[in-house]
């Protein structure tokens, strides 16, 4: 057979439970390797027809079912060899890319969402085996003995009118018997089924728990995908960049385990860069940036809130593109996002105030009063890094050639009226404001 056409059963064997099928594919797929043309559209048409579980295009028989979904192993296989297309891949097969990569996000919320019963069921084999252990306690009675019926047989002879009560006698034993039996019975299977369910909820929770080393690949190839398409697409369209980070953004906003904090924090990154190439999605949604803020105040993993922070830094030079730009979409961003400075300046997470400081002195010009004030208090915190981040942002007023261009007028300062009036003003709207962190503002009005 051709190679084109030879590579896709081996691909699909190299994927086996077996060590023998697997051994035996990777010789075949190291020959064949050198071999196919991974450009080539229709192969990767095919592999994307698999991965994606579309519907067959023809079948003899007249049937237009969809093929059945891929287990993660075998989908993280092709993925590998998928990700070998840096031309057609991102190309004319992009919004193919896109879509296996957000489905591969997506598998992520669907195992959480059949781990938790899993879970809750294997918790309960401990009352499973009390109750077991209740209803063994306490063996049934033996059942009565039966008389002999030869006995009863010569007492109805010598006795014509006790034979009727003998024979009733007799029947009613048996029948107490019976009943004896079955109820043993059926003690006896009820003892046996809460076992036999604990046995099934922690098979069950076995496997949920092997399934999710899977998912986690399942998730890393999503996010391949989405790098792949970032390093090598030359121009993103539209419709095919909201798909992707509408997924993304599902993804690492999910609440998962801690097994699934570092693909979430690479999601950040990626996030960061995908929203650098359409800035109108973030300029658009005013939700975004106070979504991304809440993520370094909330109680998760220390390196999710370290990724969500560079995402920031790095949407805060978008900002500072887009004001450069002079975009349409920014103005009524600017008023939004002075208040959001504000409010995160005010929390008690360092790295909130930290970013905040970032975005002030990046975006807002020299001249703007509110976020300078905002840099001068930073300025007194207690955080040694939100200290030396406001060093940073205000270190172009302390250099001897800007003092210069401010006393020529090159450089504008806010004036020393507009200084007192912002300082009492805001110091009249929030009277705890820590006394340490006006220092610096009084020092700098003098």
């Amino acid at each position: 057979f051709p190679a084109d056409e030879s590579i896709l059963p081996l691909l699909f064997a190299n994927a086996d439970t077996r060590h023998s099928v697997v051994s035996a594919s990777d010789r075949q797929l190291h020959i064949l390797d050198r071999l196919v043309d991974w450009e080539d559209e229709a192969l990767l048409t095919h592999i994307f027809d698999w991965f994606l579980g579309r519907r067959r295009e023809f079948d003899p028989k007249g049937r237009s079912e969809p093929r059945r979904p891929l287990n993660p192993q075998v989908r993280v296989r092709l993925g590998t060899f998928l990700l070998r297309s840096r031309l057609t891949l991102v190309g004319p097969l992009a919004p193919d890319l896109i879509e296996a990569a957000v489905l591969s996000l997506r598998a992520v919320s669907s195992q959480n969402e059949t781990v938790a019963p899993a879970v809750a069921a294997a918790a309960t084999p401990t009352a499973t085996s009390a109750t077991n252990a209740a209803c063994t306690a306490a063996p049934p009675p033996p059942p009565p003995p039966i008389p002999n019926p030869s006995m009863c047989t010569a007492h109805a002879n010598n006795c014509p009118s006790a034979a009727s009560a003998a024979l009733e006698q007799q029947q009613q034993q048996q029948t107490s018997a019976i009943s004896a039996t079955n109820a043993t019975d059926s003690s006896s299977d009820q003892t046996e089924s809460p076992g036999a369910t604990a046995a099934s909820n922690q098979q069950r929770c076995g496997q949920s728990v092997a399934s999710r080393i899977q998912q986690r690949r399942l998730a890393e190839l999503g996010l391949n995908f989405l790098n792949h398409f970032l390093d090598n697409a030359i121009s993103i369209p539209t419709t095919t960049s909201i798909r992707a980070l509408r997924g993304l953004i599902n993804f690492v906003y999910e609440n998962t385990s801690d097994d699934f904090v570092p693909s979430r924090a690479r999601g950040f990154e990626l996030l960061s860069r995908f929203l650098a190439r359409e800035p109108d999605y973030l300029l658009k949604d005013p939700g975004q940036l106070p979504r991304l803020f809440d993520v370094l105040s909330e109680d998760i993993a220390p390196d999710l809130k370290t990724a969500a922070a560079h995402c920031l830094r790095r949407l805060a030079v978008t900002f500072q593109e887009a004001q450069r730009l002079n975009h349409p979409a920014l103005r009524s961003q600017l008023v939004k996002l002075e208040r959001l400075l504000y409010e995160n300046m005010e929390r008690s997470d360092p790295l909130s105030r930290l970013v905040a400081v970032n975005f002030a002195g990046v975006i807002y010009p020299p001249d703007h009063i509110p976020t300078r004030y905002l840099i001068l208090q930073a300025l007194g915190d207690k955080d040694a890094r939100v200290r030396a981040e406001a060093r940073n942002a205000f270190s172009i007023f302390l250099d001897p050639n800007v003092a210069n261009d401010i006393v020529y007028g090159r450089v504008k300062l806010p004036s020393f009226v507009e200084f007192v009036n912002h300082d009492t003003q805001h110091s009249r709207k929030n009277p705890f404001i820590d006394v340490e962190r006006l220092i610096p503002v009084v020092q700098f009005i003098r």
